[in-house]
């Protein structure tokens, strides 16, 4: 379970959270 659960959460977290974040980050930051 602890491993199935962090299996989906890493999954999620990178997909979502990673692409959110440098491509909200990344093109904002650089920009700003």
């Amino acid at each position: 379970m602890a491993k199935s659960n962090k299996d989906a959460e890493n999954k999620q977290l990178p997909a979502v959270q990673g692409e959110s974040a440098v491509g909200f980050i990344t093109p904002m930051g650089d920009n700003i």
